[in-house]
C-alpha cells in the first residue's frame, strides 16, 4: 500500500504569511487550503512536497461564500425497490454542458445562458469544456486498458477545474462561477429527484 512521505504543515494567519513562507520554503512548497486531491496525489505518487502551507486559519480568505451540493434531507426506515444513483463527474459534465469557465463569464451579456445562482455564461467562447472532454476520453481509455491510478489521476484533474474556481487561493477564483456550477448541480438533482419521485 501506498504510503504519504513525510511533510510540514505550515499555518498561515495572514496573506502575508503566507507569502512570506512561499517565498521561504521555494518549490518544496505548496498552498494547501483543506483539499483532499493534493493528499490523494501526493500519496499516489504524482506529486511530492516537503511542506504545505495551510491558508484555511485566514480570516480574511473565509469571508467570500462558495455554496455546496444540494443535501436531501433522509428518510429514517425501511424501504422496498430502493434505487441509487450517482452522476458520473457531475461538476465536469456540468461545466461541459452549460459551456461554464471564466472566459464565457467575462464575455457575457444580457441575454446569454443565466445560471441559477444569476450568473451569466456566452457560448461557444468557453475553453474548459474541450478541456474535460479530452481528459474523459483519455479516463475512458485508463478505464479500458484497467490503467486504475490514470483513472483516478483524471478524475481528480477534471474535479480540480472546479476546486480552481472555487478556492480563494488560486488565480482563477471566482465565487459566481464556482457557485454558477454548484447552482446546476442542485437544479439537476432535485429535477431527478422530483422525475424520480412522479415516476
Amino acid at each position: 500500500m501506498t504510503t504519504l512521505a513525510p511533510f510540514e504543515i505550515h499555518p498561515a494567519t495572514s496573506v502575508a504569511e503566507a507569502s512570506t513562507l512561499l517565498g521561504e520554503l521555494g518549490d518544496e512548497a505548496v498552498v494547501y487550503s483543506g483539499g483532499t486531491e493534493l493528499l490523494l496525489l501526493m500519496k499516489l505518487g504524482f506529486a511530492s512536497y516537503e511542506h504545505l502551507v495551510d491558508i484555511k486559519p485566514i480570516a480574511e480568505l473565509g469571508s467570500v461564500e462558495v455554496r455546496g451540493g444540494a443535501l436531501l434531507e433522509p428518510q429514517p426506515g425501511y424501504f422496498r425497490n430502493v434505487a441509487v444513483f450517482d452522476w458520473k463527474s457531475l461538476y465536469p459534465s456540468l461545466i461541459r454542458t452549460f459551456q461554464l469557465d471564466p472566459l464565457a463569464h467575462a464575455e457575457a451579456r444580457r441575454g446569454d445562458l443565466e445560471a441559477p445562482n444569476g450568473a451569466r455564461f456566452k457560448p461557444d467562447v468557453a475553453i474548459l469544456p474541450e478541456v474535460i472532454e479530452r481528459f474523459m476520453q483519455r479516463r475512458d481509455a485508463a478505464k479500458q486498458r484497467g490503467d486504475r491510478h490514470a483513472d483516478q489521476a483524471i478524475k481528480i484533474m477534471m474535479n480540480s477545474l472546479f476546486g480552481v474556481l472555487g478556492a480563494p487561493s488560486c488565480r482563477f477564483f471566482d465565487p459566481a462561477i464556482a457557485n454558477a456550477i454548484t447552482s446546476f448541480g442542485q437544479q439537476t438533482l432535485h429535477w431527478t429527484r422530483d422525475a424520480f419521485l412522479a415516476a
